[in-house]
């Protein structure tokens, strides 16, 4: 029975158009397991398709939980051989799952039926996920997040739209979905699970949020329409934070003095868009917080960790990097150094040159490679990341990490100076410092890289061949 004039359907319609949840000819793929809002969900978008030039699929996830799930898997299939609803069908094991990774059987759940969802559009070609989501569970979310002291974020509640997934029955209350329902001759499936009390957001459902709605009858739109409210105020925060750390960050760093200048929430913010940028997802409140007091008040070289990730505090920049305070990972290091060596040579190195001294001769671990070159006169300009040497004043010049202790006839001065003390005097972090890379022989440091020049093996009018050093930071290739 088609109802597209209804009141609900024009509901949803007009939601969806002012959130742009969809457009003509986009194929749209909805999660269904056979409940009533999953199963009005299907029947919606059945009957607006054509309406609305969408393409319907449907997709159920059996999770292996309860023995009904099966007989409910074969009914959604009927519904759609009925209805001529393309149907797939994937199923994951969570107590499996959960055995070898732990989790709650919640979160494992949603986990994989997410992972599934996913599959099946990318398989079949759907451009959207519907997922069948109403204003009664908006509601229980923010509430839930409330509970556990959740920010902005978390009250903000779902997004009507977030990248492939939407949730059109956002505007509708359960009630509504159930009276939809009515119309058509289709039994929905009752999951017992759902009336538990023994998880938190079962209570919120059937405890909390009913004495709740004693004192406010329309405390479900209340909550809708405050959701909304911090949804958009976190999108606006959440775009001036990008915004600030595309103009004041560079890859594994931040400007300090910048930084510091911020309010304390957008600190926050940007701090937790470095840790995603950084492909380690957001960290806690707490965490963030830790963060954000170190980055005002630590002193250089003070450095603290969270969610895989290490901050440095340096002369003018704070720098992060992957690992903990136990342990800094060789990526990281990579993008300390990455960012070191553009700053000190400002990319003054041609894409020819690059892919020479890649494949150079010589490398200080993993980070570091080194070419040497003899010629018989000196070059016209010589770049930011190249070294002259008199070739006849030095023997076998290699790239090597410094020893502990060392130090160098530094440039500009008399006696020498340790090579801790010019990488601390560059700005280097303590992390960085064991990796960066020197030039010497077997007697002498001729090059702390990029930084300082030796007294020792200089060009003078009297040398006859010269020995060129360039390095470059290549990582792993």
């Amino acid at each position: 029975m088609k109802k597209q004039s209804s009141p609900f359907i024009a509901k949803i319609l007009s939601f969806a158009r002012e959130k742009k949840l969809w457009q003509r000819g986009e194929r749209i793929l909805a999660a269904v397991s056979g409940g009533p809002d999953s199963l009005g969900l299907l029947l919606f978008l059945h009957d607006i398709a054509e309406q609305e030039g969408l393409s319907v699929g449907c997709c159920l996830v059996q999770h292996h939980l309860r023995e009904e799930a099966e007989e409910e898997a074969r009914y959604v299939e009927s519904i759609c051989e009925w209805l001529g609803i393309p149907f797939f069908r994937r199923d994951v094991y969570v107590e499996e799952k959960r055995r070898l990774g732990g989790g709650s059987v919640e979160t494992v759940a949603r986990t994989l039926r997410y992972e599934a969802l996913r599959e099946v559009r990318e398989e079949e070609g759907y451009t959207l996920i519907a997922l069948a989501h109403h204003a009664d569970d908006q509601a229980e979310t923010i509430l839930f997040h409330l509970l556990r002291g959740s920010g902005v974020r978390g009250l903000s509640g779902m997004a009507p739209k977030h990248e492939e997934l939407i949730r059109p029955f956002l505007t509708v209350t359960k009630k509504e979905i159930e009276d939809f329902l009515t119309a058509f001759p289709y039994a929905p499936c009752h999951d017992a699970t759902n009336d538990e009390l023994d998880a938190t957001r079962n209570r919120i459902r059937h405890q909390l949020l009913p004495e709740m709605l004693s004192y406010n009858p329309n405390l479900v739109e209340t909550l809708r329409h405050t959701a909304d409210i911090l949804r958009s105020e976190d999108a606006w925060m959440e775009e001036a934070a990008e915004a600030w750390l595309t103009s004041h960050g560079k890859e594994g760093s931040l400007e300090k003095d910048a930084f510091r200048a911020l309010p304390l929430a957008m600190r926050r913010r940007v701090l937790r868009r470095m840790l995603m940028h950084m492909g380690e997802g957001s960290s806690d409140f707490e965490s963030l917080s830790r963060l954000a007091l170190l980055a005002e008040k630590g002193e250089t070289g003070k450095l603290t960790s969270t969610a895989h990730v290490v901050m440095e505090i340096g002369r003018r920049c704070l720098y992060f990097y992957k690992g903990n305070t136990k342990k800094q990972e060789e990526n990281g290091l990579f993008l300390l150094a990455k960012h070191f060596f553009e700053k000190f040579t400002q990319k003054d190195v041609d894409k020819q040159q690059e892919m020479a001294i890649i494949s150079g001769k010589d490398r200080a671990d993993t980070l570091w490679h080194m070419e040497t070159v003899r010629l018989g006169k000196p070059p016209e300009h010589p770049a930011r990341n190249q070294y002259l040497l008199d070739a006849e004043k030095v023997g076998e010049v290699r790239l090597r990490m410094p020893r502990p202790g060392e130090r160098m006839a530094a440039l500009g001065m008399d006696g020498t100076k340790s090579i801790k003390r010019i990488l601390q005097d560059a700005g280097i972090p303590a992390a960085l410092r064991p990796y960066w890379p020197v030039a010497a022989d077997e007697k002498e440091i001729y090059w702390t890289c990029l930084l300082r020049g030796s007294r020792y093996g200089r060009v003078t009018k009297e040398t006859k061949e010269y020995l060129l050093l360039t390095i470059w930071f290549g990582g792993n290739e």
